[in-house]
């Protein structure tokens, strides 16, 4: 593999890290009856075929949507991949349990190519804990590029350590394996404006039950990839990769 010998090997402490952020017991919390903490809290009702449509045809579009328990803080996020894409709004203050529909609007900038993504209601505070499974857009415009969307199969995902398969924790490094999945010239990590490991690198990135993950290196079959400490508390995980707007299918691991 092309970047065996690059921080292979490397597990930051993973099974010594204790529950990660988004423990505890207040608003929307993933103790919280109801919530399993993978992302279920928040129910879409309307699809994102049905979002794609709507923005392609007038260039607005509305997503509804139900929780199961009251919550406080919710970010509308979208992929980078999407950033012609404008929620409305962009924060909830308040969702309230089962009181009819919610709804966000969702304005499109004209494009000549093909849009492709993940939209994300996750927690406003420090965790990004999401609330509602990923819904995938992909608004495909004609002109531009042209063709079809490009596919990212996720085949497998493997430690660092061994190629093991099977359970992930926080901290630990992994290796997601497939086709279409990163750029055809291997890139290897760097770091955003704060000074970390970036989390989106060459149109490449990683979401672990909607958390963006730190990415170590990049290629078109493989991706090196660091767990975010935010699920370390969940029982299982779901891990969405996005590529030049390509969503792949998604993969749960305990």
């Amino acid at each position: 593999m092309i970047f065996r010998s690059l921080l292979c090997n490397v597990v930051i402490g993973a099974c010594l890290f204790a529950q990660g952020p988004g423990s505890g017991n207040g608003p929307g919390k993933p103790t919280d009856a109801g919530n399993s903490g993978k992302g279920d809290t928040i129910q879409w009702i309307t699809t994102g075929s049905d979002i794609d449509q709507a923005l392609l045809k007038t260039g607005k579009a509305k997503a509804d949507f139900k929780s199961r328990v009251d919550l406080e803080d919710i970010q509308v996020w979208l992929t980078p991949s999407l950033s012609d894409v404008t929620p409305n709004p962009a924060k909830f203050a308040k969702i309230t349990k089962d009181n009819g529909l919610h709804y966000l609007s969702a304005v499109a900038e004209p494009s000549e190519h093909t849009m492709g993504g993940t939209l994300h209601l996750r927690s406003g505070s420090d965790d990004s804990r999401s609330y509602a499974a990923p819904l995938p857009l992909n608004i495909k415009v004609s002109g531009g590029n042209g063709g079809e969307q490009p596919r990212a199969d996720v085949t497998d995902v493997v430690s660092s350590a061994g190629n093991q398969k099977g359970s992930i924790t926080g901290g630990q490094t992994i290796y997601v394996l497939g086709s279409g999945i990163g750029p055809d010239k291997p890139e290897g990590l760097e770091l955003d404006d704060h000074g970390r490991v970036a989390t989106y690198l060459a149109d490449t990135q990683v979401l672990f039950n909607g958390i963006p993950a730190p990415l170590l290196a990049a290629s078109g079959n493989q991706v090196h990839v660091v767990v975010p400490q935010g699920v370390s508390s969940d029982s299982t995980v779901d891990i969405v990769l996005t590529f030049k707007g390509a969503v792949s299918t998604t993969v749960t691991l305990p």
